[in-house]
């Protein structure tokens, strides 16, 4: 059933990340035997090599599992309303499994889950960039405020410090100074596209003309910033929102009925969805 899906994919992710925290304790271990026997450079080297190694694969995980893991969660609050034949006129059913009634005990303490794992995925992971950005910006800031290797050794932190910030660049080092926070702009877009629209009048025109306008917001953001540092990141971003763009506009389309205007005006929009269809295919 779809709780049993719900189970699996906020408790699947941890296994990872647990199996992580035991490497990372493991590895810390053999520092300090390191730091027992030979000198504090060696030591400090692996401990910064370590940290390096398990941030970055914890990060890539995270940002792997957001947006699946956050759509999931989301799923346990939307619930259709559906008429019976029986002494109820009508009953609500979750809308990813219509054999789940909603709204009875068993719902309500998935409910209570899916509310605290919406505080863990998609607000506790964009949360997570957010301090790792601030972490970032900050030793920024004090590298302009220094002029000297030294100075900057000194107010940057340790190995450690470093190595966090290195093995965070995957969330930043595609962008340009100005807009080192765009990740978390993306972050939001993929649960607003994942999550929001699922409550939006689901299948109808409302939702496709919400997601049209979503889409819009987001292009126009896109070409305002220009976060990219390269031109040909920012090229492939325009295409794959312009398509996301006439998707939604196409989906728009198929919703409108249209069977009551004049002849003209059918052969208009039926020309504008063969015509979004071969752009799209193609």
């Amino acid at each position: 059933s779809f709780y049993e899906r719900l189970l699996f994919m906020t408790l699947m992710p941890l296994v990872p990340v647990i199996f992580l925290g035991c490497s990372w304790l493991w590895s810390m271990r053999r520092v300090h035997r390191l730091q027992e026997t030979a000198d504090r450079a060696p030591a400090l080297a692996a401990h910064a090599k370590s940290l390096r190694r398990h941030w970055t694969l914890f990060l890539a995980w995270t940002f792997f599992i957001y947006g699946t893991v956050s759509s999931t969660v989301f799923q346990t609050f939307a619930c259709d309303k559906i008429e019976e034949w029986s002494s109820r006129p009508y009953n609500w059913y979750l809308r990813a499994d219509y054999s789940i009634t909603c709204y009875d005990q068993l719902y309500w303490c998935n409910f209570a889950y899916a509310a605290v794992m919406v505080l863990v995925y998609p607000i506790g992971i964009p949360a997570l960039y957010a301090y790792v950005l601030h972490r970032k910006r900050c030793a920024d800031q004090l590298e302009r405020h220094n002029s000297d290797m030294s100075a900057r050794g000194a107010n940057t932190g340790s190995n450690g410090e470093s190595s966090f910030i290195v093995a965070s660049s995957f969330l930043w080092d595609q962008y340009t100074d100005e807009a080192y926070w765009w990740e978390l702009v993306e972050c939001a877009r993929r649960v607003l596209f994942t999550g929001f629209l699922v409550f939006i009048m689901p299948g109808t025109a409302g939702q496709a003309a919400v997601s049209v306008l979503l889409t819009f917001v987001a292009v126009v953001s896109f070409l305002a910033v220009q976060p990219y540092r390269q031109r040909a990141r920012h090229y492939q971003y325009f295409l794959g929102a312009l398509i996301v763009f006439l998707s939604s506009f196409n989906a728009l389309l198929l919703k409108v009925d249209a069977s009551s205007d004049n002849g003209q005006s059918q052969v208009i929009i039926g020309a504008l969805l063969i015509v979004l269809s071969v752009v799209l295919i193609g």
